[in-house]
């Protein structure tokens, strides 16, 4: 009887038992501890992969933009017209004979710090601004519509971004994303608008030459036109990502 009630009073496993409840405790708080930091690292992660993309377009706005405003694109045509005399000076027919370009293509500006655009851009935009130049050069009064054109940025580094190109006469329209399953996201605009300016050339006649009995005039005009874009003019605006050029 002694010996059930010494074992009824003793607190020999009292200590273990706190100490099992000190150690649960201790493990609950462990635990949340560890899953508040997994939780953190997962949103900083998110929060660098969105600062990666968003870094990512904001570099080839920048990038385009400057391709653009720190060169000109130039087109000179020259046309000869001759002009056959059946008795000088009345006039017999006048055919333009030739319209030749002597030049078309991009340029640095003065002072400018970029390449030409032709590295990054030219591809898409150069034949449609010949074509445009050369209408207008010509006074045709045709149009080929609008550029409507893609490439994709490969950013050292950043994320790869989707570039949508349109070009209405000399304006560009730029549309950058980051393509994600098929969808777009961080999307930005830019429209730089293009100013042209047409020199036209003064007509040089040559002296009538006597050819198959007849005398005939030659006479040559070059014309020049130059387009440039101006940054300060440029308009940047967040879209939405189901809005597209095409």
């Amino acid at each position: 009887m002694k010996s059930l009630k010494s074992k009824l009073a003793s607190r020999r496993g009292a200590s273990l038992l706190l100490a099992m409840l000190v150690f649960l405790l201790c493990a609950l708080a462990g635990t949340a501890a560890l899953a508040a930091a997994s939780a953190g690292a997962g949103r900083y992660t998110h929060m660098r992969e969105d600062q990666r993309k968003y870094l990512a377009v904001a570099s080839a706005v920048e990038l385009l933009r400057g391709e653009l405003t720190e060169n000109r694109f130039r087109a000179v045509l020259e046309t000869t017209e001759t002009v056959t005399y059946r008795d000088w000076p009345i006039v017999e027919n006048t055919v333009v004979s030739q319209a030749v370009p002597l030049d078309y293509g991009f340029y640095p500006l003065a002072g400018g710090g970029g390449e030409a655009a032709s590295t990054v851009l030219g591809g898409l935009l150069e034949d449609y601004f010949v074509r445009e130049a050369s209408n207008l050069l010509r006074d045709t009064g045709e149009t080929e519509g609008p550029l409507k054109a893609a490439l994709t940025l490969r950013l050292r580094g950043l994320a790869d971004v989707r570039v949508e190109v349109a070009a209405d006469a000399f304006d560009v329209t730029m549309l950058m994303y980051i393509p994600e399953d098929g969808g777009r996201a961080y999307c930005t605009a830019v429209t730089v608008p293009g100013v042209s300016a047409l020199k036209p050339g003064k007509p040089a006649a040559e002296s009538p030459q006597e050819a198959g009995g007849k005398l005939i005039r030659e006479i040559v005009r070059v014309d020049e036109l130059t387009v440039a874009w101006n940054g300060a003019s440029a308009v940047i605006a967040a879209v939405r990502p189901e809005e597209v050029l095409s």
